[in-house]
Protein backbone atom coordinates (compact mmCIF):
# COMPACT_ATOMS: atom_id res chain seq x y z
CA UNK A 1 0.00 0.00 0.00
CA UNK A 2 1.95 3.25 -1.48
CA UNK A 3 -0.35 5.68 -0.77
CA UNK A 4 -2.74 5.88 2.34
CA UNK A 5 -5.35 8.67 3.49
CA UNK A 6 -4.73 8.61 6.65
CA UNK A 7 -6.33 11.85 8.10
CA UNK A 8 -9.50 10.56 5.75
CA UNK A 9 -9.78 7.16 8.07
CA UNK A 10 -9.30 8.48 10.94
CA UNK A 11 -12.20 11.16 10.33
CA UNK A 12 -14.33 8.25 8.87
CA UNK A 13 -13.32 6.21 11.89
CA UNK A 14 -13.32 8.56 14.77
CA UNK A 15 -16.57 7.65 16.00
CA UNK A 16 -15.63 3.61 16.17
CA UNK A 17 -12.56 4.64 17.62
CA UNK A 18 -14.19 6.65 20.76
CA UNK A 19 -16.18 3.21 20.97
CA UNK A 20 -13.19 1.58 21.69
CA UNK A 21 -12.89 2.81 25.28
CA UNK A 22 -15.39 -0.06 26.02
CA UNK A 23 -12.53 -2.69 26.62
CA UNK A 24 -11.20 -0.16 29.55
CA UNK A 25 -8.85 -0.23 30.89
CA UNK A 26 -7.24 -2.06 28.20
CA UNK A 27 -5.90 -0.52 25.03
CA UNK A 28 -7.99 -1.74 21.93
CA UNK A 29 -5.77 -3.62 19.01
CA UNK A 30 -6.78 -0.93 16.34
CA UNK A 31 -4.58 1.63 17.99
CA UNK A 32 -1.73 -0.59 17.89
CA UNK A 33 -2.56 -0.67 14.45
CA UNK A 34 -3.29 3.02 13.49
CA UNK A 35 0.07 3.81 15.13
CA UNK A 36 1.54 1.60 12.75
CA UNK A 37 0.55 3.51 10.16
CA UNK A 38 0.76 6.93 11.70
CA UNK A 39 4.72 6.58 11.40
CA UNK A 40 4.71 4.63 7.99
CA UNK A 41 7.00 5.81 5.62
CA UNK A 42 5.56 6.58 2.47
CA UNK A 43 7.37 6.39 -1.20
CA UNK A 44 8.99 9.69 -1.81
CA UNK A 45 9.27 8.85 -5.67
CA UNK A 46 5.87 7.96 -6.03
CA UNK A 47 5.26 11.58 -4.05
CA UNK A 48 7.84 13.84 -5.54
CA UNK A 49 6.64 13.13 -9.55
CA UNK A 50 3.23 14.19 -9.83
CA UNK A 51 2.10 14.59 -13.11
CA UNK A 52 -0.23 17.31 -12.18
CA UNK A 53 0.16 20.13 -9.86
CA UNK A 54 -3.86 19.90 -9.05
CA UNK A 55 -3.54 16.26 -8.29
CA UNK A 56 -0.24 17.16 -6.08
CA UNK A 57 -2.27 19.52 -3.96
CA UNK A 58 -4.88 17.31 -3.64
CA UNK A 59 -2.98 14.50 -2.76
CA UNK A 60 -1.22 16.63 -0.21
CA UNK A 61 -4.45 17.73 1.79
CA UNK A 62 -5.36 14.19 2.08
CA UNK A 63 -2.65 13.58 3.62
CA UNK A 64 -0.57 11.74 0.94
CA UNK A 65 3.01 13.23 0.87
CA UNK A 66 3.26 14.49 4.36
CA UNK A 67 6.02 14.07 6.62
CA UNK A 68 5.65 12.17 9.71
CA UNK A 69 5.73 15.16 11.89
CA UNK A 70 2.51 16.49 10.01
CA UNK A 71 0.66 13.58 10.43
CA UNK A 72 0.88 13.16 13.95
CA UNK A 73 0.04 16.93 14.12
CA UNK A 74 -3.34 15.97 12.21
CA UNK A 75 -3.59 12.92 14.04
CA UNK A 76 -3.26 14.14 17.63
CA UNK A 77 -5.56 17.15 17.06
CA UNK A 78 -8.52 15.64 15.04
CA UNK A 79 -8.72 12.20 16.87
CA UNK A 80 -7.32 13.38 20.82
CA UNK A 81 -7.82 16.93 20.91
CA UNK A 82 -11.20 17.05 19.37
CA UNK A 83 -12.68 13.77 19.97
CA UNK A 84 -11.03 11.64 22.91
CA UNK A 85 -9.84 14.30 25.36
CA UNK A 86 -13.00 16.44 25.89
CA UNK A 87 -14.69 13.02 27.00
CA UNK A 88 -15.38 11.00 29.31
CA UNK A 89 -12.60 9.75 32.31
CA UNK A 90 -12.10 6.46 30.11
CA UNK A 91 -11.19 8.00 27.01
CA UNK A 92 -8.87 10.47 28.75
CA UNK A 93 -7.15 7.39 29.93
CA UNK A 94 -7.00 5.42 26.66
CA UNK A 95 -4.97 8.96 25.44
CA UNK A 96 -2.62 8.52 28.29
CA UNK A 97 -2.14 5.08 27.04
CA UNK A 98 -2.15 6.15 23.69
CA UNK A 99 0.84 8.67 24.18
CA UNK A 100 2.93 5.67 25.88
CA UNK A 101 2.58 4.42 22.33
CA UNK A 102 3.14 7.14 20.48
CA UNK A 103 5.89 9.34 21.86
CA UNK A 104 9.00 6.56 21.63
CA UNK A 105 8.38 6.49 17.96
CA UNK A 106 8.11 10.47 17.75
CA UNK A 107 10.22 13.33 17.26
CA UNK A 108 11.60 16.04 19.77
CA UNK A 109 9.96 18.03 16.78
CA UNK A 110 6.72 16.69 17.31
CA UNK A 111 6.51 17.61 21.01
CA UNK A 112 4.69 20.59 21.13
CA UNK A 113 1.98 18.90 18.90
CA UNK A 114 1.61 15.59 20.97
CA UNK A 115 2.03 17.97 24.64
CA UNK A 116 -0.68 20.02 23.52
CA UNK A 117 -2.14 22.21 25.38
CA UNK A 118 -5.60 20.64 25.66
CA UNK A 119 -3.60 17.44 27.10
CA UNK A 120 -1.24 19.17 29.84
CA UNK A 121 -4.36 20.99 30.74
CA UNK A 122 -6.14 17.75 31.57
CA UNK A 123 -2.63 16.44 33.31
CA UNK A 124 -2.94 19.29 35.36
CA UNK A 125 -6.77 18.81 36.79
CA UNK A 126 -5.93 14.92 37.22
CA UNK A 127 -2.38 15.66 39.11
CA UNK A 128 -4.00 18.16 41.54
CA UNK A 129 -4.99 15.36 43.78
CA UNK A 130 -4.44 12.15 44.83
CA UNK A 131 -8.18 11.68 44.97
CA UNK A 132 -8.97 12.17 41.32
CA UNK A 133 -9.91 9.40 39.44
CA UNK A 134 -7.07 9.61 36.81
CA UNK A 135 -4.02 10.76 39.29
CA UNK A 136 -2.10 7.51 39.13
CA UNK A 137 -2.58 7.12 35.41
CA UNK A 138 -1.50 10.83 34.63
CA UNK A 139 1.65 10.54 37.46
CA UNK A 140 2.67 7.75 35.45
CA UNK A 141 2.08 9.26 32.11
CA UNK A 142 4.64 11.98 33.82
CA UNK A 143 6.86 10.07 34.53
CA UNK A 144 6.65 8.15 31.10
CA UNK A 145 7.40 11.37 29.70
CA UNK A 146 10.32 12.35 31.91
CA UNK A 147 11.96 9.16 31.15
CA UNK A 148 11.50 9.34 27.65
CA UNK A 149 13.20 12.76 27.53
CA UNK A 150 16.03 11.38 29.55
CA UNK A 151 17.12 9.40 27.12
CA UNK A 152 17.69 12.26 24.79
CA UNK A 153 18.73 15.25 26.05
CA UNK A 154 17.67 17.17 23.00
CA UNK A 155 13.71 16.27 23.62
CA UNK A 156 14.27 17.98 27.37
CA UNK A 157 13.78 21.50 25.80
CA UNK A 158 10.59 20.69 23.75
CA UNK A 159 8.66 19.07 27.10
CA UNK A 160 9.99 21.66 29.17
CA UNK A 161 8.65 24.02 27.03
CA UNK A 162 5.04 22.23 26.48
CA UNK A 163 4.84 21.85 29.96
CA UNK A 164 5.92 25.50 30.90
CA UNK A 165 4.13 27.19 27.94
CA UNK A 166 0.50 25.31 28.48
CA UNK A 167 0.56 26.31 32.43
CA UNK A 168 1.98 29.94 32.38
CA UNK A 169 5.13 28.43 33.53
CA UNK A 170 3.13 26.87 37.02
CA UNK A 171 3.22 23.26 35.57
CA UNK A 172 5.20 22.26 39.04
CA UNK A 173 3.31 24.61 41.72
CA UNK A 174 -0.05 23.52 40.01
CA UNK A 175 0.74 19.99 40.11
CA UNK A 176 2.83 19.98 43.09
CA UNK A 177 5.70 18.09 41.83
CA UNK A 178 8.87 19.04 40.77
CA UNK A 179 8.25 17.81 36.84
CA UNK A 180 10.20 20.68 35.29
CA UNK A 181 12.73 20.92 38.27
CA UNK A 182 14.06 17.47 37.29
CA UNK A 183 13.87 18.06 33.89
CA UNK A 184 16.34 20.94 33.80
CA UNK A 185 18.08 19.80 35.65
CA UNK A 186 19.02 16.87 33.47
CA UNK A 187 20.04 19.50 31.35
CA UNK A 188 24.28 19.23 32.06
CA UNK A 189 25.72 19.64 28.38
CA UNK A 190 26.16 22.75 26.51
CA UNK A 191 24.37 21.65 23.30
CA UNK A 192 21.14 20.72 25.63
CA UNK A 193 21.55 23.76 27.74
CA UNK A 194 22.05 26.32 25.11
CA UNK A 195 19.12 24.29 22.76
CA UNK A 196 16.49 25.20 24.97
CA UNK A 197 18.17 28.65 25.39
CA UNK A 198 17.66 29.22 22.11
CA UNK A 199 14.42 28.15 21.66
CA UNK A 200 13.11 30.82 24.48
CA UNK A 201 14.58 33.44 22.01
CA UNK A 202 13.24 32.52 19.55
CA UNK A 203 9.81 32.16 21.25
CA UNK A 204 10.53 35.53 22.63
CA UNK A 205 11.05 36.78 18.78
CA UNK A 206 7.99 34.90 17.15
CA UNK A 207 4.19 35.69 17.04
CA UNK A 208 1.83 33.76 18.48
CA UNK A 209 2.87 30.61 17.12
CA UNK A 210 5.32 27.31 18.23
CA UNK A 211 8.11 27.57 16.34
CA UNK A 212 8.98 24.96 13.34
CA UNK A 213 11.98 23.90 11.60
CA UNK A 214 11.94 25.96 8.81
CA UNK A 215 14.64 23.45 6.92
CA UNK A 216 11.57 21.02 7.49
CA UNK A 217 8.68 22.65 5.32
CA UNK A 218 6.05 22.41 8.06
CA UNK A 219 3.37 24.94 8.30
CA UNK A 220 3.23 27.04 11.39
CA UNK A 221 0.33 26.12 14.32
CA UNK A 222 -0.56 28.16 16.87
CA UNK A 223 -0.39 27.03 20.35
CA UNK A 224 -3.13 24.35 20.07
CA UNK A 225 -1.62 22.76 17.36
CA UNK A 226 -3.93 24.30 14.67
CA UNK A 227 -2.42 25.80 11.08
CA UNK A 228 -2.10 29.17 11.49
CA UNK A 229 -1.54 31.55 8.56
CA UNK A 230 0.82 34.50 8.53
CA UNK A 231 -0.81 37.41 9.65
CA UNK A 232 1.19 41.04 8.43
CA UNK A 233 1.12 43.82 11.32
CA UNK A 234 0.20 41.47 14.19
CA UNK A 235 1.58 43.05 17.13
CA UNK A 236 3.89 40.56 19.73
CA UNK A 237 2.01 39.30 22.47
CA UNK A 238 3.43 41.23 25.44
CA UNK A 239 2.27 38.55 28.29
CA UNK A 240 3.94 35.90 26.15
CA UNK A 241 7.15 37.95 26.46
CA UNK A 242 6.97 38.58 29.94
CA UNK A 243 6.73 34.82 30.87
CA UNK A 244 9.30 34.21 28.18
CA UNK A 245 11.90 36.59 30.11
CA UNK A 246 11.14 35.12 33.29
CA UNK A 247 12.10 31.82 31.83
CA UNK A 248 15.03 32.51 30.71
CA UNK A 249 16.22 34.23 33.69
CA UNK A 250 14.83 31.63 36.19
CA UNK A 251 16.81 29.08 33.77
CA UNK A 252 20.06 30.68 33.50
CA UNK A 253 19.94 31.75 37.55
CA UNK A 254 18.77 27.47 38.81
CA UNK A 255 21.34 26.05 36.03
CA UNK A 256 23.54 23.19 37.70
CA UNK A 257 25.80 22.35 35.30
CA UNK A 258 29.35 22.80 34.70
CA UNK A 259 31.17 26.28 35.35
CA UNK A 260 32.34 26.59 31.89
CA UNK A 261 28.44 26.56 30.54
CA UNK A 262 27.34 28.59 33.13
CA UNK A 263 29.38 31.55 32.21
CA UNK A 264 28.62 31.33 28.77
CA UNK A 265 24.75 31.26 29.69
CA UNK A 266 24.82 34.26 31.72
CA UNK A 267 26.88 36.12 29.03
CA UNK A 268 24.54 35.13 26.76
CA UNK A 269 21.50 36.29 28.30
CA UNK A 270 23.17 39.35 29.95
CA UNK A 271 23.82 40.35 26.07
CA UNK A 272 20.45 39.61 24.79
CA UNK A 273 18.50 41.54 27.60
CA UNK A 274 21.16 44.67 27.18
CA UNK A 275 20.15 44.86 23.34
CA UNK A 276 16.27 44.70 24.23
CA UNK A 277 16.36 46.96 26.81
CA UNK A 278 19.38 49.45 26.32
CA UNK A 279 19.86 49.92 22.51
CA UNK A 280 17.84 50.38 19.08
CA UNK A 281 18.90 48.84 15.62
CA UNK A 282 17.32 47.96 12.94
CA UNK A 283 14.48 45.17 13.86
CA UNK A 284 16.12 41.51 12.69
CA UNK A 285 19.51 42.94 11.78
CA UNK A 286 22.49 41.02 13.25
CA UNK A 287 25.43 43.16 14.50
CA UNK A 288 28.95 41.85 14.83
CA UNK A 289 30.76 43.88 18.24
CA UNK A 290 34.06 44.16 16.82
CA UNK A 291 36.51 43.71 19.59
CA UNK A 292 34.31 40.97 21.88
CA UNK A 293 34.62 38.20 19.09
CA UNK A 294 30.51 38.15 19.78
CA UNK A 295 27.08 38.93 17.85
CA UNK A 296 24.07 40.51 18.86
CA UNK A 297 20.57 40.11 16.95
CA UNK A 298 17.87 42.94 17.22
CA UNK A 299 14.27 41.97 17.80
CA UNK A 300 12.07 41.16 14.32
CA UNK A 301 9.80 44.17 15.64
CA UNK A 302 10.08 47.26 17.83
CA UNK A 303 9.46 46.15 21.65
CA UNK A 304 7.51 48.60 23.72
CA UNK A 305 8.27 50.39 26.40
CA UNK A 306 6.97 47.91 28.73
CA UNK A 307 8.60 45.27 27.66
CA UNK A 308 12.15 46.89 27.71
CA UNK A 309 11.47 47.85 31.30
CA UNK A 310 11.14 44.70 32.31
CA UNK A 311 14.34 43.44 30.37
CA UNK A 312 16.05 45.73 32.35
CA UNK A 313 14.93 45.19 35.60
CA UNK A 314 15.70 41.25 34.75
CA UNK A 315 18.94 42.42 34.07
CA UNK A 316 20.07 44.26 36.79
CA UNK A 317 18.46 41.38 39.16
CA UNK A 318 20.57 38.80 36.91
CA UNK A 319 23.80 40.97 37.71
CA UNK A 320 22.70 40.85 41.59
CA UNK A 321 22.74 36.95 41.25
CA UNK A 322 26.36 36.40 39.80
CA UNK A 323 27.71 39.08 42.16
CA UNK A 324 30.64 37.50 44.42
CA UNK A 325 28.91 37.92 47.65
CA UNK A 326 25.39 36.01 45.91
CA UNK A 327 28.08 33.25 45.06
CA UNK A 328 30.06 33.16 48.46
CA UNK A 329 26.30 33.29 50.38
CA UNK A 330 25.47 30.43 48.49
CA UNK A 331 28.79 28.30 48.80
CA UNK A 332 29.36 28.42 52.44
CA UNK A 333 31.95 26.09 52.41
CA UNK A 334 34.62 28.17 50.96
CA UNK A 335 37.87 28.98 52.06
CA UNK A 336 39.35 32.65 53.30
CA UNK A 337 41.86 32.75 50.42
CA UNK A 338 39.16 31.46 48.08
CA UNK A 339 36.33 33.96 49.15
CA UNK A 340 38.94 36.52 48.82
CA UNK A 341 39.74 35.53 44.84
CA UNK A 342 36.25 35.22 44.22
CA UNK A 343 35.57 39.05 44.91
CA UNK A 344 38.24 39.87 42.35
CA UNK A 345 36.41 39.78 38.94
CA UNK A 346 37.91 38.31 35.64
CA UNK A 347 37.27 37.98 32.23
CA UNK A 348 34.44 35.76 32.62
CA UNK A 349 32.72 38.33 34.86
CA UNK A 350 28.92 38.79 33.35
CA UNK A 351 29.42 42.78 35.07
CA UNK A 352 32.35 43.55 33.15
CA UNK A 353 31.17 41.95 29.95
CA UNK A 354 28.17 44.39 30.15
CA UNK A 355 30.27 47.18 30.39
CA UNK A 356 32.46 46.59 27.10
CA UNK A 357 29.37 45.28 25.31
CA UNK A 358 27.55 49.13 25.83
CA UNK A 359 31.03 50.29 24.90
CA UNK A 360 31.22 48.66 21.82
CA UNK A 361 27.11 48.73 20.75
CA UNK A 362 27.23 52.36 20.81
CA UNK A 363 30.31 52.24 17.82
CA UNK A 364 28.01 50.08 15.48
CA UNK A 365 26.76 52.57 13.03
CA UNK A 366 23.16 52.69 13.34
CA UNK A 367 22.96 51.17 16.97
CA UNK A 368 21.60 53.49 19.36
CA UNK A 369 20.73 54.31 23.04
CA UNK A 370 17.31 54.05 24.04
CA UNK A 371 17.90 56.89 26.46
CA UNK A 372 21.13 59.08 25.21
CA UNK A 373 24.12 59.02 28.01
CA UNK A 374 25.12 63.07 28.76
CA UNK A 375 28.80 64.09 27.70
CA UNK A 376 29.24 64.40 32.17
CA UNK A 377 27.23 60.95 32.71
CA UNK A 378 29.92 59.57 30.09
CA UNK A 379 33.20 61.25 31.29
CA UNK A 380 31.67 59.71 35.09
CA UNK A 381 31.63 56.18 33.79
CA UNK A 382 34.71 56.07 32.03
CA UNK A 383 36.49 57.57 34.96
CA UNK A 384 34.55 54.98 37.45
CA UNK A 385 35.58 52.38 34.82
CA UNK A 386 39.14 52.86 34.68
CA UNK A 387 38.95 53.25 38.64
CA UNK A 388 38.05 50.01 39.36
CA UNK A 389 40.01 48.24 36.53
CA UNK A 390 43.42 49.60 38.61
CA UNK A 391 41.75 48.66 41.83
CA UNK A 392 41.33 45.22 40.92
CA UNK A 393 44.48 44.81 39.89
CA UNK A 394 46.22 45.84 43.17
CA UNK A 395 43.77 43.60 45.13
CA UNK A 396 44.41 40.56 42.55
CA UNK A 397 48.23 40.96 43.04
CA UNK A 398 48.20 41.59 47.11
CA UNK A 399 45.56 38.59 47.29
CA UNK A 400 48.40 35.94 44.77
CA UNK A 401 51.35 37.31 46.50
CA UNK A 402 49.55 36.73 49.90
CA UNK A 403 48.40 33.10 48.63
CA UNK A 404 52.35 32.31 47.29
CA UNK A 405 53.68 33.24 50.68
CA UNK A 406 51.21 31.11 52.58
CA UNK A 407 52.08 28.40 50.39
CA UNK A 408 55.65 28.40 50.80
CA UNK A 409 54.82 28.93 54.70
CA UNK A 410 52.82 25.87 55.01
CA UNK A 411 56.02 23.85 53.00
CA UNK A 412 58.79 25.42 55.11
Amino acid sequence: MKVFLFCQVCDFLNVKLQDSSSCHPRVHPVWTILVDLLFMETNSQTLQTPKKKKKRSQTEANGVGKTVDERVASFWELVVDKSLLPSSHERKYLVMELLQLVLPRASAHSTRWILSETLVHCLIDNLVAKGNILHKSAQRCIDFICQWAKADEKRIPAVILSLQYCSNGKFDSLTKTQTVKQLMDMLKSEEGSFLLYEKLVQLFNAKDTWLTNDESGCELYDLKGSKKPKVEGVKPHTPKKHWVLDQLCVFVKQFRGELAVRLSLQKELVKFLTVNALFIGSPGTKCKVKGLDEEVTFPPAPLSEDIRNVCLARLQSLLVDVSPSASISRDKKMNPEDVLLKKVPDSSDPRFFLLDLCNMLEQIPGVTRVQPISKDDRDAINALQSCISQLFAVVSFVILSRSEAISLFKFM
